[in-house]
């Protein structure tokens, strides 16, 4: 939704993961490094989705004008290298003051939940607020996991809509490898209301060989 760099041409595959969401919207990465630690990820220049065309509400108004797409009853799996995935470890929900832990050693947690104003001017760009969660990914298991096709959807309110991502300066996506032992951060932003701050959902689907964490509660 930011500006046209030649590096959103590694987000294609995301993108593309990210369409099978019922036309859904998520933040996501897809890039080729070989290590990944607490400050290996870069920022995020991944152009966003076409806005629906349906007419506003006043939750959509607050969000810029655009009423953002029903989410699905369950968010399918990330299809990666065109096999769909079977889960060996899952973890159960958990609120984002809490980390979710799976039985390999794997771990997320969210550090870090910031609130602000979608200011970047431009073609595609739409105002209005936006939350920043900030998530540390820890390899506690004996074998490296890769993040480079990480896809991160936010869920808000009741039903459940789609938040539309916003890439920013504060946007960081997961990258490359992690090795036992070590961590990755990464900084993904969404648009949600602000009367719906109450109630949101976080996914986010990793890797094929772990079901997707799930973070849900307050974020306000």
């Amino acid at each position: 939704m930011t500006h046209a760099h030649p590096a959103a041409l590694r987000a294609v595959a995301c993108v593309a993961a990210a369409v099978l969401l019922a036309g859904g919207l998520a933040g996501c990465s897809d890039s080729s490094g070989d290590t990944a630690g607490p400050d290996s990820s870069s920022p995020s220049d991944t152009p966003s989705g076409t806005p629906t065309q349906e007419s506003p509400s006043p939750s959509a108004i607050e969000t810029g004008k655009r009423r953002d797409p029903l989410a699905p009853t369950e968010i399918p799996p990330v299809i990666r290298g065109g096999e769909t995935p079977q889960p060996s470890f899952s973890a159960d929900p958990q609120p984002f003051d809490q980390p979710i832990e799976y039985p390999d050693g794997v771990s997320l947690e969210v550090t870090g939940i910031k609130q602000g104003e979608v200011t970047d001017q431009g073609p595609g760009v739409v105002g209005g607020p936006k939350t920043a969660f900030k998530l540390v990914f820890t390899n506690g298991s004996k074998k490296p996991v890769e993040l480079n096709q990480v896809v991160v959807t936010a869920v808000y309110g009741d039903p459940g809509r789609l938040a539309h991502p916003v890439y920013d300066t504060q946007s960081q996506d997961f990258a490359g490898r992690v090795a036992p032992g070590k961590a990755a951060q990464a900084r993904y932003v969404f648009s949600i209301p602000r009367a719906q701050l109450g109630n949101v959902t976080v996914h986010v689907d990793f890797d094929g060989l772990h079901a997707a964490g799930r973070f849900t509660g307050d974020v306000a």
